[in-house]
């Protein structure tokens, strides 16, 4: 197994982590974690890597990109909601402002 090799299942199990985090909406530790991701991705996705097994770095290397899919969605549905809240609020305060302004 080479070092590439290694770096790459590091990779999917960061995926594996973030997902699970996006699963249960924890945005903050996601972000950060992406973030130590990506330097593993670009430490192992060089010019020069070199793997083991081509097929299986494939293999794992499809994993991770269907896991970004899934993550990516989650976030665009927790987008949708947090959206959909404020919009809630906002009518709220547009309530409240307008029976005051009638209480007066």
């Amino acid at each position: 197994m080479t070092w590439e090799d290694q770096q790459l299942e590091g990779v999917l199990d960061q995926s594996k982590k973030i997902c699970n985090l996006a699963v249960a909406g924890e945005w903050q530790e996601v972000e950060a974690l992406e973030i130590k991701r990506r330097k593993s991705i670009e430490a192992c996705l060089s010019v020069d890597s070199v793997f083991g097994d081509p097929e299986k770095a494939m293999r794992l290397i499809q994993e991770v990109m269907e896991l970004d899919k899934k993550v990516m969605g989650l976030g665009i549905n927790a987008r949708d909601e947090l959206g959909g809240a404020l919009r809630e609020f906002q009518r709220g305060r547009q309530a409240v402002k307008a029976y005051r302004m009638t209480a007066s």
